[in-house]
């Protein structure tokens, strides 16, 4: 449970050879891929719908011992995906008569899924969260052209069409899991750069030509940024915010990499984690362990040694400074991460300092306990943020 693994997904065509996507899943996660092969059969959603119902027959008749993981997750989670293939090509159909286009779906896949992340002890994994549900459509191809060969208009139309689909990765979702008393919330790349704009902030059009002047302007994962320098080199045109939004006590970032020779793009959403606090998270992690075995020794020998019976005092304060880290780097900005930490390391100075000042000047220890006080207070109210 945890473990992180690779899968790789395509479709190998005659003309352009294999098509293929990378994902990361993570062991403990409940996928349902579902597969757009020209359309959606009828056959295929009747079996769907058949299975679903045979579950809320079950349930309402409280016969439990007949309920499965497959029944309850699995169909709810691939009549979701399915639901967004089909409704697409609905919308397919009617864009492009009214736009005197000729469309084609292409074969096409993705999934949809319980989203976990593990948390690690040490390089291992020791637990998961569950943090909601994704939808991750990574191949969704049409055989398109404009009827008239206008390639103006070919254009407009792949783009206002990826828009449309990236949309329904979140309407979908809300459709399907929301109700009257607690409505669902999803985030898509196009929903995410909306409330990105709403918040006032700008909303950037990087190219070669500008991407080292933007860069230097957004305060985004460094994962992130390198993929927009890399898809700038490639002659893509990459539309991003300048800063993660807050959604819902997320952190989120929507950006959107769109070839200009075809309208095609990759919608892509991800998170708004600051990794370069990553490092400090694991040399605290390697403290605590090393405070935790002076304090299972001075259990025996504390009362023999004082200095070592001291030192475990402050096990307490280790143990709390790496957890406040752990929040430190969830927090919702770079600038609020940066505050946080760096007063983090105010209170483990002050704390060492105290514990020097404790035995040669009790009087400026007693004042540097105050500080510790107010470092603290501090730290704590900013709960909302971080």
């Amino acid at each position: 449970m945890g473990t992180e693994l690779i899968a790789d997904s395509g479709f190998k065509e005659a003309t352009w050879g294999w098509s293929s996507s990378r994902n990361e899943p993570v062991v403990g996660e409940y996928q349902a891929i579902a597969l757009d092969l020209q359309g959606i059969a009828p056959e295929q959603a009747e079996k769907l719908k058949q299975s679903l119902e045979a579950t809320k027959a079950n349930i309402e008749a409280e016969n439990y011992d007949a309920l499965t993981k497959q029944g309850l997750v699995g169909d709810t989670l691939y009549a979701t995906i399915l639901s967004y293939m089909a409704l697409n090509n609905l919308q397919d159909d009617i864009q492009a008569r009214s736009a005197g286009m000729i469309t084609y779906r292409a074969p096409s896949y993705g999934l949809f899924k319980t989203d976990v992340t593990p948390l690690y002890w040490y390089g291992i994994p020791r637990n998961v969260q569950l943090g909601g549900l994704t939808m991750d459509v990574d191949r969704m191809m049409n055989y398109q052209v404009d009827e008239a060969n206008d390639n103006d208009k070919w254009l407009a139309f792949n783009r206002a069409q990826g828009a449309r689909m990236s949309a329904m990765e979140h309407l979908v979702p809300e459709q399907m899991f929301s109700t009257d008393e607690n409505p669902a919330h999803g985030v898509s790349a196009v929903k995410a750069l909306q409330l990105a704009a709403a918040e006032g902030q700008k909303i950037w059009n990087i190219t070669a030509a500008n991407v080292n002047s933007a860069v230097s302007n957004l305060i985004l994962p460094q994962d992130i940024v390198t993929e927009i320098r890399n898809s700038a080199a490639a002659g893509k045109t990459v539309t991003v915010h300048e800063r993660p939004i807050d959604f819902y006590g997320s952190s989120q970032v929507g950006y959107v990499i769109l070839d200009p020779e075809t309208g095609a793009g990759a919608y892509k959403i991800g998170g708004g984690e600051n990794g370069a606090f990553v490092a400090v998270g694991k040399l605290i992690s390697l403290l605590t362990f090393f405070y935790g075995l002076l304090d299972a020794y001075a259990q025996v020998a504390g009362s023999k040694l004082p200095l070592l019976g001291k030192i475990v005092q402050y096990l307490g304060i280790a143990k709390f400074i790496y957890s406040l880290l752990e929040a430190g780097l969830q927090c919702r900005t770079a600038l609020d991460a940066v505050l946080f930490v760096m007063t983090l390391f105010t209170v483990i100075t002050l704390a060492v300092t105290q514990l020097v000042l404790a035995v040669t000047n009790p009087l400026i220890a007693f004042a540097t306990g105050v500080a510790l006080d107010s470092a603290f207070g501090w730290l704590a109210s900013q709960g909302n943020k971080c």
